[in-house]
């Protein structure tokens, strides 16, 4: 548990992280303090997605406002929180583990010689346990204090009405040795490709590392909703990052104010602008105005006005040049060790 200065883990490139390194904290701490970021996505599916929770086969909806409909409500595709973090948790875990072989990183002796498997069996020493927290399942580990969650997910609406973005399709199946269509034939209603969704990211007292290992991973994780076997290709827009001592707007704020401006989002021009717009729109409503930064693929600050900062392209290419590298993967578990140090957790033991 070395204290190293996670400046010195940045390879070259990653000064593009400057702007932001005061909404992060440089370790993992017990209590969370104020300091927030939120990653804006737009979650474009690129093949049928299927969104549902029930066995009915219905897709997923809700009734919400919108600046577009006459009557001033519209039905919309909910793209449930738990299903995007679900898929996200197990896309870190595999990243760490690949990461991990991939520069002979030792995780056994890191995660106190302990398997980690969601929900099952949680070893509550690695970095994605430190990040979306856990509760000690095994028994004789009871007493050990739980990690609270620092990343948060929220249902992501779809901008266009359900009706315009769901369609029925119909599948069927082939005898082998006829080679005949079965007479077995089902249809099951599916999010259509193109679909957008108004998506936001919050992460709480993250460090540096916590905001690099939650990028790639947003960035590279492509497969969700239900039969993700033959659909669900999903890819996430990161298109801004907004750093605050609170959380600055919502999912729900992030898909009306999208939805009003449609116009301005295929472009990455007029996109950057229209997020501008919207980020200020509820700035006027924060409580700490005056700590709220915007990174935008814009440059242009008001006095007076949301600080707005170019540089969303440096970061997102900084986080795909970045190297896992050992020293990395290191720091990151230190990190939660501490935590669990400062928790009153035995780490020299376990």
């Amino acid at each position: 548990m070395a204290d190293r200065k996670y400046t010195n883990l940045w390879e070259p490139g990653t000064d593009a992280f400057a702007s932001l390194i005061s909404y992060l904290e440089p370790t993992v701490r017990p209590l969370m303090g104020l300091k927030t970021i939120q990653i804006l996505l737009l979650r474009e599916a690129l093949d049928y997605l299927v969104l549902r929770t029930e066995d009915t086969r219905e897709i997923n909806e809700v009734v919400t406002p919108s600046h577009r409909s006459p009557g001033g409500e519209v039905r919309r595709v909910a793209f449930m929180g738990g299903k995007q973090k679900a898929v996200e948790s197990r896309e870190l875990e595999r990243l760490l583990r690949s990461a991990s072989l991939d520069t002979d990183f030792d995780q056994r002796p890191a995660q106190g010689n302990r398997d980690c498997y969601l929900t099952a069996k949680l070893c509550l020493r690695c970095p994605r346990c430190g990040l979306f927290g856990g509760t000690s399942t095994e028994s004789g580990r009871g007493n050990e204090p739980n990690i609270k969650h620092r990343i948060e997910y929220s249902t992501a609406f779809s901008l266009l009405p359900y009706e315009e973005v769901v369609e029925e399709v119909t599948s069927n199946a082939i005898h082998d040795d006829k080679q005949i269509t079965d007479t077995n034939l089902f249809a099951r209603p599916c999010v259509r490709p193109g679909t957008l969704f108004a998506s936001i990211v919050t992460l709480r007292s993250a460090t540096p590392h916590e905001l690099m290992l939650t990028l790639k991973v947003l960035l590279s994780a492509r497969s969700y909703g239900a039969e993700s076997r033959t659909a669900g290709d999903v890819r996430n827009h990161v298109v801004g990052i907004v750093g605050g001592w609170e959380e600055i707007l919502t999912p729900l704020e992030f898909a009306l104010e999208c939805e009003s401006r449609l116009d301005k989002l295929p472009a990455a021009g007029s996109r950057a602008g229209a997020l501008d717009e919207v980020v200020s729109t509820y700035w006027d409503m924060c409580a700490q105005p005056a700590k709220v930064l915007f990174l935008n693929a814009t440059n242009q600050s008001v006095d007076g006005k949301l600080k707005i900062a170019n540089g969303l392209d440096d970061v997102l290419k900084a986080a795909r040049q970045f190297s896992l590298r050992m020293d990395f993967l290191e720091r990151a578990y230190d990190d939660v060790l501490n935590l669990r140090a400062e928790q009153g957790v035995s780490v020299a033991t376990a």
